[in-house]
């Protein structure tokens, strides 16, 4: 009995495999998901009012302010020769 459970053990082909699994696992819980859980819960603390200003207001500033600074690169920048920007 106990000679056919060591050749009936799963050997792995990569050793410390699950040991890295879980390590990786848990840090990525606790660098990632907990911080974006937490800010999803403050969510409900906020009235209507404060979730859009946080939300919308804030990326129409956003989307303003990448677009005046990326206007210039798409028209050329201040150099409007050949290589702008890359002499």
């Amino acid at each position: 009995m106990i000679f056919s459970r060591t050749l009936l053990k799963r050997h792995s082909v990569l050793p410390g495999f699950d040991l890295a699994l879980g390590l990786a696992l848990l840090y990525t819980s606790l660098i990632v998901l907990i911080p974006l859980s937490a800010a999803f819960l403050k969510t409900f603390t906020l009235t209507w009012q404060q979730f859009l200003e946080a939300t919308l207001f804030s990326l129409a500033q956003a989307v303003h302010l990448v677009q005046k600074n990326c206007a210039p690169i798409r028209r050329g920048g201040m150099n409007e020769g050949r290589n702008a920007g890359f002499d």
